[in-house]
């Protein structure tokens, strides 16, 4: 192809194309506003690190991560990948998602001294739709999947297991769609069948998790508070009840 524009026609459309889908705004079909709602990720991957190669670290307090958390994930030897997973309308004046991670790196007492002789090898970073999906992700011949549907888990940030699911059940549907087996609109369906109910709690946790991060002694209290099985079920998207009635109290400072 050459380095003109072009035009491509089909009979189905499916927006893959991220938290700022264009094709969502295209067609009607944008997350509702929510400043909380959009997290910013920036990781380094590092070698020279003391990183515990047994573990995944995750890290809270406002003063590093304000409205999310930090990483530390070994990749083997003295390799590892850090990042921070934040909400831009929390940072500081003149503070951005670099400096975040730089003061995680460098400062913070426990993550600086196993990172302290590391060097960076490489940068990602990336805008993470926490907010939750659009009232819909079907529009006459277009589908959404993916981040640009909200399609991912509101309290650990994770959406590579439900973008495969979302982006699975769309291209399936259409090819059923060109071959006059079903409507578009059933994808709708499918995927909420599969994933909508943690997707959904997940935002709703994000939300009450949101007050109590605010507050690092509220923060710490609750994960002193919730068990390891609750804690693993909450990054799921799943809310028992024990956890509900917690977060409710800690939330209204009853503790």
């Amino acid at each position: 192809m050459g380095s003109g524009p072009s035009t491509i026609r089909g009979k189905v459309l499916i927006g893959a194309d991220g938290p700022n889908s264009i094709v969502a705004k295209a067609h009607g079909m944008k997350r509702e506003h929510d400043p909380m709602g959009i997290g910013t990720a920036f990781e380094y991957e590092l070698a020279n690190t003391a990183a515990d190669r047994d573990a995944v670290e995750m890290y809270f307090g406002k003063d590093y991560v304000p409205g999310g958390y930090a990483w530390i994930i070994s990749q083997g030897g003295n390799t590892a990948n850090i990042g921070v997973g934040i909400r831009e309308v929390l940072f500081e004046k003149n503070m951005c998602a670099r400096d975040y991670l730089e003061k995680f790196m460098y400062k913070h007492p426990i993550a600086s001294e196993k990172l302290q002789d590391a060097r960076i090898l490489s940068v990602v970073s990336g805008v993470v739709p926490v907010g939750g999906t659009p009232e819909k992700t079907v529009s006459n011949n277009v589908m959404l999947a993916g981040d640009a549907a909200g399609q991912l888990i509101a309290t650990n940030g994770g959406g590579i297991p439900t973008a495969m699911i979302g982006g699975k059940l769309a291209g399936e549907t259409a090819g059923e769609y060109i071959a006059g087996k079903c409507e578009l609109s059933i994808y709708e369906k499918r995927w909420r069948e599969q994933m909508g109910l943690e997707i959904k709690t997940a935002v709703y946790i994000r939300k009450m998790m949101d007050n109590l991060m605010r507050s690092d002694r509220l923060m710490s209290k609750a994960i002193r508070t919730i068990s390891p099985q609750y804690m693993k079920a909450i990054q799921c998207g799943k809310l028992p009840d024990p956890v509900k009635k917690t977060l409710t109290k800690l939330n209204f400072g009853l503790g």
